[in-house]
């Protein structure tokens, strides 16, 4: 989430608080904030009862029936402390004043370094206990002291309430007998100073405890949260929203969605996708159901459980563990909001109680049921009767509509003989329906009609209805045929959501609404659709025009709108989907802010043309908002068999419409709540939960000795551990499912999920892995980045030649940093590097010297064989002759 919101939110919930649409229960304030005599810096506010109390110095001639001596004390931490930064000082007198009253005249006296004084107050302390404090921020070094002085207090003698004289009631006997008069009798409170306090105030800043980090990308993380970690609130907000206004289908501030379309985990919900057989390329379309209410990573839905029927059902949000499953027909109740009941003390004007609690909701049947987080249990069970139904609004409150018979509380007023009341009441506390009203006033229609756009936050519900022009029609009350009938125009009208008054209700032909139950508001602009494909923006308290925008854009699918708007107040954005893509627009202008569309990637594929020739996917099911993305999908008004190729699940910038990510499928978003979001996808029938997986790293090294100077492979693996790889009947057991690259998450999603080609319907998609860095550590500690290497994309294998230098024992680790999709994860091995032995060079000893050698008998031998040669030839040719004739 972006830590910027943050702030915005804050903004956001203290301008609905200030806004509360109704006459609210009347509350005990805590604390009153008061200037100072001084330095306005170096105080905070002051803390103590508010107003004006029963009490004073000691009248002239006063004789009180009880003089209490005082012991006063006052203390600060820390010690020493930063300049600059905040101290905290409590201050107390005992004996205490006693229920319901409280002392004046509260002074508190610091001397600074320089022997200077500030002084601060006078104030009150708390109502029954005699205590207050406030903060204070000291501006100079050195030692410092301050000290508490009362003046004393002189109270008569009576009833009191909230430290105030109960003059309606001055005799009333006090609870637990205080007195024998059954009243405080008159009491004197004498003054009383407290010691001197100490400390330190020095130039550098006292560390605290340090802050928690919120949760970024690779870091897994699960509920409970400890109390320690109490900067994730940001992050950990449940869903929905207690301040939530259907209006608007934005999730509130503390909500973050799943930035990657990594698959966590699915569950079949009904039988869908194609039959097969006989039926050809025909099938059944329905989706596998959202839960309707996340809490702490409890996740609450219906579904109807082989073999039982509908259960009322809890779940783990991330793993998908079922906690509980509790047939309907035994009285399992889905809840389906959540009230924040924010602590009380027993001690009238005392401080809050340790904690607050929570309750889980449903409004349905006649009935208001809180049901227990962990087992399920109905632990309320109040009727609303006469009411039906209620809309739970805001934290604590609800409205129901009551259209027929009264209520008979006589505290609420009613207009005699009318039947149509609006009813605000509070989901808080315990009692019978009547007890629980806030107010019941008249309504001047019958119904929740048609068209109605209730905004909690301005208390004002906005009407646009069309009609036939000359037609009486009560308000609220559609013609649904009027532009059939051949006429135009409409109603419009606005009514309090607090007194039922019409504040505005007149005619108009100018513009014909398109669908007026989908308009969105926003800080008192409401934005209706029209036919012609543009909204025209209306001033809620007076019902003014005060702006159109430009048509939406495409000849001629852009004039086909969805039924649906939401509201962006965080980038006063409001969006409209529609058969040629989704639209932004400006709510202080009406302007166009961005266009998204979604183009069919091969011919023949869908039926809407743009005007430049290009088909495209239509958005007709609208969208929801959370953690400054907006999730919408593909579909139309009435998809015909077959069902239509590749449309898609978006997740967009909700500022700047740029594409996030998207996965095949026409799912319509559900609940969205730590980092997860939950779709139904009627392509088959699966309810799919979308976030951060938990990864699992191996590595391995020979085992043996490793000799300096020898190249060794270092190999391990990168795999998913979500619920989906580990415990899917598709995958093997034990078969590892690889991470890969958020540039791959969508192939590789729908490869595993979806029977797509692991290269993408072209072919020419290509499964990256993810980076993995190696180090070796030796056993003095010193490390060694080996390298960053990305993993095989779809077995998730890496391996590196590492050849060491040194001999030693080596930890070898593997890290994954993590990202979008994955948890962190490391894996550690050892390796054994030897010393190389020492190479020994051959000692070559030389030959002994010999003398020349003596051919003189070889030459001799040689002559003799020459002269026997000789006298044989010559003997030869002698015979030869003589044989002559």
């Amino acid at each position: 989430m972006s830590k910027a919101k943050i702030a915005t939110a804050i903004i956001m919930i203290l301008l609905m608080a200030t806004a509360t649409l109704m006459a609210m229960p009347t509350a005990t304030v805590k604390a009153q904030e008061t200037g100072i005599n001084g330095e306005n810096l170096l105080a905070s506010p002051v803390y103590g009862q508010t107003g004006t109390i029963t009490g004073g110095p000691l009248p002239t001639g006063a004789t009180p029936n009880a003089t209490v001596p005082e012991t006063a004390y006052i203390i600060s931490s820390p010690s020493p402390i930063g300049i600059g930064q905040t101290l905290l000082v409590n201050m107390w007198l005992t004996p205490p004043p006693g229920a319901n009253r409280a002392l004046a005249g509260y002074t508190v006296t610091f001397t600074k370094p320089d022997g200077t004084t500030i002084v601060i107050g006078p104030f009150n302390s708390y109502v029954a206990d005699g205590t207050a404090y406030f903060e204070f921020v000291p501006n100079e070094v050195g030692n410092w002291t301050l000290q508490l002085s009362f003046p004393g207090d002189y109270m008569p003698a009576g009833n009191y309430l909230l430290g105030v004289m109960n003059a309606s009631n001055p005799t009333a006997t006090i609870s637990g007998g205080y007195s024998a008069l059954g009243t405080y009798p008159s009491t004197y409170f004498e003054p009383a100073t407290s010691q001197v306090w100490k400390f330190v105030v020095q130039q550098q800043q006292v560390m605290s405890w340090p802050p928690s980090a919120v949760p970024g990308p690779g870091q897994y993380w699960s509920f409970p949260i400890q109390p320690a970690n109490r900067e994730w609130s940001a992050i950990a907000g449940n869903y929905p929203w207690s301040y939530y206004n259907a209006a608007d289908k934005n999730d509130g501030p503390y909500i973050t969605g799943p930035t990657s379309a990594h698959v966590v985990w699915t569950r079949i919900g009904v039988a869908a996708g194609l039959d097969g057989g006989e039926g050809g390329n025909l099938g059944t379309y329905t989706g596998g159901g959202t839960p309707s209410l996340i809490y702490q990573e409890r996740a609450y839905q219906t579904w109807n459980e082989p073999g039982v029927g509908n259960v009322a059902a809890c779940y783990n949000l991330q793993t998908g563990q079922i906690y509980y499953q509790i047939p309907v027909a035994s009285g399992g109740v889905t809840p389906t909001a959540i009230s924040y009941v924010y602590p009380t003390t027993s001690v009238v004007g005392g401080t809050q109680a340790l904690t607050y609690t929570v309750d889980l909701l449903a409004i349905s049947g006649g009935f208001l049921l809180k049901i227990d987080p962990i087992s399920g249990l109905v632990t309320t069970n109040v009727s609303i009767a006469p009411c039906t139904t209620g809309i739970f609004y805001n934290d604590l409150y609800a409205l129901s509509l009551q259209t027929s018979g009264k209520l008979t509380e006589p505290a609420v007023s009613q207009t005699a003989g009318t039947t149509n009341f609006l009813i605000n009441w509070t989901t808080a506390g315990s009692g019978n329906f009547a007890s629980r009203i806030i107010s019941n006033v008249t309504w001047p229609t019958n119904a929740w009609p048609y068209g109605y756009v209730s905004d909690y936050s301005t208390g004002i519900c906005f009407c646009y209805t069309r009609f036939v022009i000359g037609t009486a029609l009560d308000i609220g009350t559609e013609q649904t045929g009027a532009i059939a009938g051949g006429a135009y125009g409409g109603r419009v009208c606005g009514i309090s959501l607090v007194t039922g008054k019409v504040l505005y209700n007149y005619t108009e032909t100018t513009d014909t609404g398109w669908n007026p139950g989908a308009g969105t508001c926003n800080n008192g602009v409401v934005a209706m659709e029209m036919e012609g494909g543009y909204s025209v923006g209306y001033n809620e308290f007076t019902g003014a025009v005060l702006w159109r925008t430009t048509p939406l854009n495409e000849y001629p699918e852009g004039e086909f709108g969805s039924y649906s708007m939401q509201s962006e107040p965080t980038c006063n954005l409001f969006y409209w989907e529609s058969y040629d893509g989704v639209y932004a627009w400006n709510w202080t202008n009406g302007d166009l802010a961005w266009h998204f569309q979604s183009p069919a990637p091969v011919p023949f594929e869908s039926p809407y043309v743009m005007s430049n020739g290009s088909e495209e996917y239509p958005f007709n099911g609208g969208g929801l908002i959370a953690d400054g993305m907006l999730y919408t999908y593909n579909t139309e008004h009435t998809p015909t068999m077959p069902i239509t190729r590749g449309w898609s699940f978006f997740c967009l910038n909700d500022t700047t419409g740029q594409e996030i990510w998207n996965i095949t499928g026409s799912m319509t978003p559900g609940a969205i709540s730590d980092g997860y979001l939950t779709a139904s996808n009627t392509y088959d029938g699966r309810e799919y939960v979308f976030g951060m997986g938990q990864s699992a790293t191996t590595v391995s090294a020979p085992q043996g000795e490793v000799t300096t100077g020898q190249t060794v492979t270092i190999t391990g693996t990168v795999t998913d551990r979500s619920p989906a790889t580990t415990t899917s009947a598709q995958f093997a057991p034990g078969q590892p499912v690889a991470c890969v690259s958020d540039a791959s998450m969508k192939t590789w999603m729908e490869y595993l999920y979806m029977q797509e080609p692991i290269n993408g319907i072209y072919g020419n998609a290509t499964i990256t892995g993810v980076p993995v860095t190696l180090y070796a550590t030796d056993q003095s500690g010193t490390t060694v980045n080996l390298g960053t290497l990305t993993t095989d994309g779809t077995t998730g294998a890496f391996g590196l030649s590492w050849t060491p230098t040194t001999p030693g024992l080596y930890r070898i680790n593997a890290v994954f940093a993590g990202d979008d999709s994955y948890g962190s994860s490391s894996a550690a091995t050892y390796a054994t590097v030897v010393a190389a032995p020492a190479t020994t060079t051959p000692t070559t000893t030389p030959a002994p010297a010999q003398a020349a050698p003596d051919y003189t008998m070889t030459i001799i031998a040689s002559s003799i064989a020459v002269i026997i040669a000789v006298a044989i030839a010559t003997a030869i040719i002698v015979l030869l002759f003589r044989k002559r004739p």
